[in-house]
């Protein structure tokens, strides 16, 4: 790959893992730990949900003025290491939220300060995206970012298993609201390092500033637009429930810290072996064949939480839903890298999020509502909640999934069934002779290989 690309951009895609790596670290205590920390603050259920829609919408709305944010920084660089600065000064004001006095006041300062950071951060998605895409042709993005993926999920891993440890102790010692300061502390050290690492790649084209309601114009009646409904769609239906998980497991189930920390790791750590198998697959099959297998199977993900009651049941779980998901949102990024013309990537990459914000909002919102107020089954009102978000899971891969087309011309075709055993290793699709060679390998083999490459010195 570095051969074919200048010396500067291949800086930047090394400066581009690094950052990823110290932003993954970050991400992963606010995104594991806030919502336990809500609950530390006596949070309720309706609380919990809005702690995941306000922000979620409002960052999406938000994005119709990054174009205009990206103007005024002169670029896109700039505008993200500015961006990552303000982020690492507003998480620094969560710890000190556990010295204030009043339940209410701490719950809607930490939604407050939530809702700031995604804001801030719904500016950088598109910025970020549509530069670093720029830096690899389009045959080659999803194995590039199948390995970055798996890269900066192993310092996630790392350091949910370490925070996870540390929060488990201090509350056998008694010290859990000591825990979450020093926790919520360290996150804004990790942002800053990120934001160093930003700062040192480039720009190979200028980026372009049409106007949103052009860009919404020109997407009338196109293949794109379904792809956002469809998205969209699952989105909502995805967060009816999924805030809720973690309620589930440490106010239903009164999981340890250490259990709710393996079950979280389950997921990641799947997700980490998977990222580069389903780039690759993707690079060759097209990334609609593998939305199309991990639509069918992201609805039973709620099901089988109503069967699961132990640490060791949810981690089966999240084993699944840890692939199932790598897979998924790894070949949504790249569709949209894939459907929007390069001049106008920011633009499509806005549209794309503001809908799903909106989605993201109206299904935690409900599902904060209805978590309330639905009946009781196996003795918790969350498992109605789960199978309603089933059920729009189903639909939604159903009725929108079809209206959805491939945008690459070259791509082979074959049955999701096969798709599924040769990424699972057991009947390769791919011979030696192409250019992933180690998809023709068992999982075993890959295995081993993975942990080779990781422990590799660099």
């Amino acid at each position: 790959m570095s051969e074919s690309i200048s010396p500067e951009v291949n800086r930047s895609l090394k400066s581009c893992v690094k950052e990823g790596v110290f932003s993954q670290i970050m991400i992963g205590i606010f995104d594991i730990y806030l919502n336990p920390l809500a609950i530390f603050l006596r949070g309720s259920t309706l609380e919990i949900g809005l702690l995941a829609s306000i922000p979620g919408v409002l960052s999406a709305f938000s994005q119709v003025f990054a174009t205009g944010a990206v103007r005024c920084m002169g670029n896109r660089r700039n505008l993200l290491v500015r961006v990552a600065l303000f982020q690492a000064f507003l998480i620094l004001a969560i710890p000190f939220l556990l010295f204030l006095h009043g339940r209410s006041l701490r719950i809607e300062l930490l939604i407050i300060l939530a809702t700031l950071f995604r804001v801030s951060g719904s500016f950088m998605g598109p910025a970020w995206g549509s530069m670093v895409s720029e830096y690899l042709p389009a045959h080659s993005r999803g194995a590039f970012f199948g390995r970055r993926t798996q890269i900066i999920s192993i310092a996630g891993i790392i350091g949910m298993v370490f925070w996870g440890l540390f929060l488990f102790f201090m509350k056998n010692y008694k010290l859990e609201m000591q825990g979450f300061f020093v926790i919520f502390l360290c996150a804004p050290l990790f942002r800053l390092f990120s934001a160093y690492y930003m700062s040192r790649q480039v720009e190979v084209h200028p980026s372009q500033s049409a106007q949103m309601h052009q860009v919404r114009m020109g997407l009338k009646n196109t293949n794109f637009l379904f792809f956002v409904f469809y998205t969209a769609a699952i989105t909502f239906a995805t967060q009816m429930a999924s805030p809720y998980t973690s309620v589930y497991m440490l106010r239903d189930l009164n999981f340890s810290y250490w259990s709710y920390m393996c079950v979280n790791f389950a997921s990641m750590f799947t997700g980490l072996l998977s990222f580069p198998i389903w780039g690759r697959h993707a690079d060759i099959l097209g990334n609609l064949k593998v939305l199309k297998l991990t639509g069918w199977l992201i609805p039973w993900t709620p099901i089988l939480y109503m069967f699961s009651h132990t640490p060791w049941q949810l981690s089966v779980v999240e084993v699944f839903n840890g692939f199932i998901w790598a897979g998924f949102n790894l070949c949504a990024t790249n569709f949209i890298y894939d459907a929007a013309p390069p001049h106008k990537r920011v633009q499509y990459i806005c549209y794309s999020n503001i809908v799903n914000g909106i989605a993201l909002f109206s299904g935690a919102s409900i599902g904060g509502v209805l978590g309330s107020h639905l009946p009781l089954v196996d003795g918790s009102r969350l498992f109605f909640l789960f199978m309603i978000s089933s059920f729009f899971r189903l639909m939604s891969q159903w009725l929108i999934f079809p209206q959805v087309h491939e945008v690459r011309v070259a791509y082979r075709k074959v049955h999701s069934y096969t798709l599924f055993f040769s990424v699972l290793g057991i009947r390769p699709i791919f011979g030696r002779d192409v250019e992933s060679p180690t998809l023709s390998r068992p999982f075993s083999h890959r295995f081993k290989m993975f942990f080779r490459a990781a422990l590799r010195p660099r």
